[in-house]
């Protein structure tokens, strides 16, 4: 005689099912926000707004040096130190100093291209094979057993991505891919109705977490941003050219002022020399 099932198992089971399809539904949008939308909403950002935005960032980071030109200038004219064209100078020298490590990262931010992959460093080139090795493991009919959807959908990809050493590519793959396999459903379940509650309870827990992050991912630009309004794009490029002006006033009254102390240090330096 077999022993009677228990009453609550079957209620737990269904529970478990339900739980991995939400928890694959929410991994899924998270990872086809992430992997497919996000390079797609930034391309047309960018469309509209990275040449204002490169020139924003520009004259912000020249305005940042010349402003601390003058903090410098100031502090020693208050502690009543004598001012020179040498002063002068030396001030200028160091705030160039200061800002050259800022400067660098804006040209080398403006001048990479978003679909040019250069050799990647050591550190690189060690996650890249890493991950290339774990994509194989996924996908490769000799790894898994038989030849998968998801081999003929993406292993063309994961190739071309290795073979042109797309680090980010691969990584978005790898995030796609492996991250899908972890949140399958096992092959069997816990039996014992208490291994099984707490089986539940964890898989609610962790829904709750990929819910969050979702929630949180949608909350972030650009998926927050109305691109497809064409109002809002107007409204975002009047703010960003007024911004510019901004700048560009914050230029001309810094530059105004360095020039007059330095008249001021040359009319003093010719009185004093005669």
């Amino acid at each position: 005689m077999q022993p009677m099932p228990h009453p609550e198992l079957e209620q737990l089971r269904q529970r478990c099912r339900h739980l991995h399809e939400a928890l694959r539904q929410t991994v899924q949008e998270y990872l086809f926000l992430r992997t497919e939308l996000y390079p797609a909403l930034q391309a047309k950002y960018e469309r509209h707004f990275s040449a204002l935005e490169r020139q924003l960032q520009h004259l912000s980071l020249q305005a940042a040096q010349l402003r601390r030109q003058l903090e410098l200038l100031w502090i020693k004219l208050r502690r009543g130190e004598p001012m020179t064209e040498q002063t002068l100078a030396w001030v200028e020298h160091i705030v160039a100093q200061e800002f050259s490590q800022l400067w660098e990262r804006l040209h080398a931010a403006h001048s990479r291209q978003p679909h040019a992959h250069t050799t990647p460093n050591p550190a690189e080139a060690g996650q890249l094979l890493k991950l290339y090795r774990q994509l194989v493991k996924q996908l490769h009919p000799d790894a898994v057993g038989a030849e998968t959807e998801a081999f003929r959908r993406y292993w063309a990809d994961v190739q071309r991505a290795y073979q042109e050493r797309n680090l980010q590519r691969l990584q978005q793959l790898a995030l796609l891919l492996c991250h899908n396999a972890i949140v399958s459903e096992p092959d069997t379940l816990p039996q014992a109705p208490e291994a099984l509650r707490r089986y539940v309870r964890s898989l609610e827990q962790r829904l709750a977490v990929e819910q969050q992050r979702l929630e949180r991912l949608r909350a972030e630009e650009p998926f927050c941003l109305p691109l497809d309004d064409p109002s809002w794009i107007t409204q975002r490029r009047h703010e960003l050219e007024e911004q510019l002006r901004r700048r560009q006033q914050e230029i001309a009254f810094y530059s105004a002022q360095l020039k007059r102390l330095r008249e001021y240090v040359r009319q003093a330096g010719s009185v004093s020399s005669t």
